[in-house]
């Protein structure tokens, strides 16, 4: 995982170089101020190491308290000796000291308002001895001037800091300011290994092999990024999520927005249908409404009709019912009492007149009805024989207007048919000859000319008997 430095001066990176290699490691922060801007031990908590930090300022010891659980919070400040001594807060700053010329200058240069309150002074043995803390790999010392007192307080014999950091110049500048401190760290057998502009590194002789890795200063190969950047890159890839899911909104959207434009379309076309149909109906509703007006216009003449019609029929009913009346007082008047005999009998008289009228004419048309009969029986017997057909052709076609008559009378009596697509006639059943040669037709109604006609036919069919038999 990326070394992500909170420090000020990327102290926290060149620690990390010396003591990675440490697990699970101890610090103590003397003047750690904020928990996490410009700590230099915040990098280390979030890989699992835990320490003191004291704090004598309670806006910030506040915030420590809250945020570094797994470490021990002291509100005190550190000295040559313990007891009371006066703080100068500068709210808001990481500049309060318990030197007040620094303060006055800081407002005099910053404008800023020191506020002057009591702490409780411990030393830093004391505090360690009591807390039974060992070992320690890495000590931090930012104290705003006070790094003297600091390292008085501290019996190197006991307390064995594997790395000791104390910031060497003078509060906001790049005044170097070591010289009165620094002997005490080189004769408790501590060595100068780096300096990086603000801070002095110092090294336990006891522990050579961590000089190494104070030779260059922070550097690529360190593989580090500051907060800054760090949370700058969270936010990116916050962002960055942000915008993935914006943009699958977006194209989930899109799909939605196609969708509903399909959708829209079916329904254009649905709608254009409907008031298609719409017009369709208005116009057939039209034509009803004027088929129904029409047929209102004639339900009205016809009502109007049978009201006349009922007028009409009032009267005429009116009439009949007069005459009916009437007709009954004639039924039962006297006078036709007296010609009923006569009634019936007219009514006898007139039936019989029909009978006997349709008798006369059944006998006047029975010697038409013989002769066409025996005519027509003659006809099919010639018919029936080739020989005799063709003498019978011969004889007729001297007498057209008898060939024409006998043509009529044996078509009318259903003797001759002509075929279907066919100018020739074909002939119905002939009657058994035997019926033939008993018939006696009674031929006087026949002309002379008709009469020898027949005579000469009777007698081709008697001879043409004879041969066959």
């Amino acid at each position: 995982m990326r070394f992500i430095s909170y420090a000020q001066n990327f102290e926290d990176v060149m620690l990390w170089r010396a003591l990675k290699h440490v697990e699970i490691g101890f610090y103590v922060d003397v003047g750690a101020n904020d928990p996490q801007h410009d700590s230099v031990t915040k990098a280390f908590y979030e890989r699992g190491w835990r320490g003191i930090n004291i704090e004598p300022v309670s806006q910030w010891f506040n915030r420590l308290v809250s945020e570094r659980t797994r470490d021990i919070n002291l509100q005190v400040a550190v000295g040559a000796q313990s007891g009371e001594t006066i703080i100068y807060d500068l709210p808001d700053t990481g500049l309060s000291t318990m030197d007040k010329s620094i303060a006055e200058r800081h407002e005099t240069e910053r404008g800023y308002r020191k506020v002057e309150y009591k702490v409780h002074v411990k030393t830093l043995t004391e505090i360690c001895i009591n807390l039974h803390i060992a070992p320690i790999h890495f000590l931090k010392i930012d104290v705003e001037g006070a790094e003297n007192e600091v390292l008085e307080g501290i019996d190197f014999s006991k307390l064995r800091p594997w790395i000791v950091v104390v910031e060497s110049t003078l509060p906001n500048t790049q005044i170097e300011d070591y010289a009165n401190w620094e002997p005490i760290l080189l004769n408790a057998n501590y060595d100068y290994v780096y300096f990086d502009g603000l801070n002095r590194f110092y090294v336990a002789q006891e522990h050579p092999e961590l000089r190494k890795s104070f030779i260059t200063p922070p550097n690529v190969f360190d593989d580090f990024a500051t907060q800054e950047v760090s949370i700058a890159n969270a936010h990116i890839e916050y962002l960055t999520l942000q915008l993935d899911e914006i943009n699958r909104m977006m194209t989930e959207q899109n799909s939605t927005i196609v969708e509903q434009q399909i959708n829209n379309q079916h329904q254009t076309l649905q709608l254009d249908e409907l008031n298609q149909k719409l017009t369709e109906t208005q116009t057939a509703l039209t034509e009803q409404q004027a088929r129904a007006q029409h047929l209102q216009d004639e339900w009205n003449t016809a009502n109007a009709k049978i009201d006349e019609l009922n007028h009409y029929s009032q009267h005429w009913w009116t009439v009949a019912d007069g005459l009916n009346q009437e007709m009954q007082a004639a039924y039962h008047s006297k006078s036709w009492r007296i010609t009923g005999p006569l009634r019936m009998v007219m009514k006898f008289l007139r039936q019989l007149s029909f009978f006997l009228l349709r008798m006369v004419r059944w006998m006047l048309s029975l010697p038409k009805r013989i002769v066409k009969r025996t005519v027509s029986i003659a006809v099919l017997y010639v018919l029936a024989r080739p020989s005799l057909k063709a003498k019978g052709t011969n004889l007729l076609a001297k007498h057209p207007e008898f060939k024409a008559r006998l043509r009529s009378v044996v078509s009318n009596n259903g003797i001759l048919v002509h075929r279907s697509g066919s100018a020739e006639p074909s002939r119905l059943p002939i009657p058994d000859q035997s019926e033939n040669l008993h018939l006696n037709p009674n031929i006087a109604q026949l002309s002379s000319h008709a009469r020898h006609i027949y005579e000469d036919l009777t007698g081709a069919i008697a001879k043409h008997q004879k041969e066959d038999n």
